[in-house]
């Protein structure tokens, strides 16, 4: 399956992340881990194969990188760090759950995601 334009520019966008430098924010970013870079970018991949598109990527503080899902008032943020992954979820802007993450809940958690209250 070809990637979406939205899902192809989010992956430009991460692509991205490894020219920035330690210290970007003023207060000791650290840099972006390539293992990170390289796990939200496969994620990517792996929603664009349910027909989702990324709606934002965004570099954290400790070299970790977030992807986050939208539909609706529903959001799934997902957090890939070089060890472990993690996801939130939020509902009207309020917090819902939050776990690890692993591929084989992207199904239930993009049920999660799309279902209407």
């Amino acid at each position: 399956m070809n990637l979406s334009k939205a899902n192809l520019a989010e992956i430009a966008n991460i692509k991205l992340f490894k020219q920035l430098n330690t210290n970007r924010n003023g207060y000791d970013a650290a840099p972006l881990n390539p293992i990170a870079i390289e796990k939200a970018i496969g994620f990517i991949n792996e929603i664009n194969n349910f027909d989702i598109d990324a709606y934002l990527s965004s570099p954290g503080p400790n070299g970790e990188v977030m992807v986050q899902l939208k539909k609706g008032k529903r959001e799934m943020e997902c957090v890939f760090y070089s060890q472990k992954e993690k996801y939130v979820l939020f509902n009207d802007n309020t917090f819902q759950s939050q776990g690890i993450y692993t591929a084989i809940i992207l199904p239930e958690l993009l049920t999660w995601l799309s279902d209407d209250e």
